[in-house]
This record gives C-alpha cells, structure tokens and sequence, in this order.
C-alpha cells in the first residue's frame, strides 16, 4: 500500500497537484479509499461514483419498501 501511494502522490504531483484550485477523488465507497484520499490529500473533496450511488439508493429503497 506504501508504494501505492507514493505512485498516487507522485501522479497527482505530475498532474498539478497543489497548483490546482481543487482536488476532486471519485471512490467506490469502500473505507480504504477514503482513508487513503484523507492522508495523501487531505484537501480533497470526496465522491461516490454514480455506479454505487445508484446501488446504494437501490438497496436502501429495498430496505423501506420490501414488498415493491
């Protein structure tokens, strides 16, 4: 994971990282990313993709109506 981020930073230093106005990262949800955007760019702003947003919303409408 350690080389991972390095190779993150280093893209994202490339990139203009700490030049640019904003940093948006776009996650699956899962709690290792988020933990990793928060270290390695704790500026960030932090988005679920579409993809689970959508699944999430599904399955939360499952939950308060499991008859439809």
């Amino acid at each position: 994971m350690r080389n991972f981020k390095k190779f993150l930073f280093a893209a994202a230093d490339r990139a203009g990282y700490g030049k640019i106005k904003e940093t948006v990262i776009i996650g699956d949800g899962a709690q290792w990313i988020w933990n990793m955007v928060n270290e390695v760019f704790p500026d960030a702003v932090e988005i679920l993709d579409y993809f689970h947003l959508n699944e999430n919303i599904n399955d939360y409408a499952k939950f308060l109506y499991p008859d439809n």
